[in-house]
């Protein structure tokens, strides 16, 4: 009986890939079922992606400002290396 069962369904899944290969029915499937799909997709995740970039562009910025500083904090004052030096950039 699972014999039978699995030609029966080996045959299906070869007229289903026949009937996939054809571009009226390939165009139709990708139309109708997976453009509405993708887009449903693109819009729950937008939010989430906008967010990610917001983010990204923040830390970016927050980095740069930083090396800015410190470049001028360097040129401005002399560093001091141990403890003095670590207390003199806290107290900055």
């Amino acid at each position: 009986m699972s014999a039978k069962l699995k030609i029966i369904c080996s045959e299906i899944i070869e007229k289903c890939v026949e009937e996939f290969k054809d571009d009226h029915n390939f165009n139709k499937i990708k139309k109708e079922m997976l453009d509405p799909c993708v887009n449903y997709i693109l819009n729950k995740i937008y939010p989430y992606v906008l967010a990610s970039c917001v983010i990204f562009v923040l830390i970016f910025l927050m980095i740069v400002t930083i090396l800015v500083i410190l470049i001028f904090n360097k040129k401005n004052s002399n560093i001091n290396t141990g403890i003095e030096g670590v207390s003199n950039i806290i107290n900055i």
